[in-house]
């Protein structure tokens, strides 16, 4: 019985290092390669929609983010089985993005990471996921009391710790 908890415990966490992520960027049609496992880069793969007001309203925090955090590199993950990725398109293309979004048209990144709603975000440093979870703390940012991706970045980038490795993500489900 304690083997099964273990296995089970073990399933269904997030996982800890992680290699190359490629994909096609649904605005450029580029085909992309971030090298996830790279100990002296910090990457932020963040699951967006097309058609969720709560990733929708956080589109502009998270382009603020980019701006802000140059050294950090932001990539968009475009899952959902609901919403091709022709129908996407158009709405990034109009979002203007610093960043690009990839396509994961099967969910085998949103499966991996145990993504679940849209926006989550994963702070991925020195080649492990140091964090995951809500962009902020509510649906919409300009009512948030804490806006836990920006902390989580600022503290990466002063050496002091981090004060969430995960929070609740708020939003709309993924669908697989």
């Amino acid at each position: 019985m304690n083997i099964l908890l273990l296995f089970l415990q073990l399933a269904l966490a997030a996982p800890t290092s992680l290699e190359t992520l490629s994909g096609t960027d649904l605005v450029t049609g580029k085909n992309l390669s971030f090298a996830l496992g790279d100990e002296s880069a910090t990457h932020v793969l963040v699951f967006l929609s097309s058609t969720c007001p709560c990733s929708n309203a956080h589109i502009d925090h998270l382009k603020l983010l980019g701006d802000e955090f140059k050294q950090v590199r932001f990539v968009g993950l475009h899952a959902n089985s609901d919403e091709s990725s022709a129908q996407a398109r158009p709405y990034f293309e109009e979002k203007k993005l610093n960043f690009p979004v990839l396509s994961d048209p099967k969910a085998q990144w949103a499966d991996r990471l145990k993504a679940s709603k849209t926006p989550h975000a994963f702070v991925i440093s020195k080649g492990s996921v140091v964090y995951q979870g809500g962009v902020s703390s509510s649906s919409d940012p300009a009512r948030a009391d804490h806006f836990y991706l920006k902390k989580v970045l600022a503290s990466l980038a002063s050496g002091a710790e981090l004060e969430w490795t995960q929070t609740r993500v708020l939003g709309c489900e993924i669908s697989r």
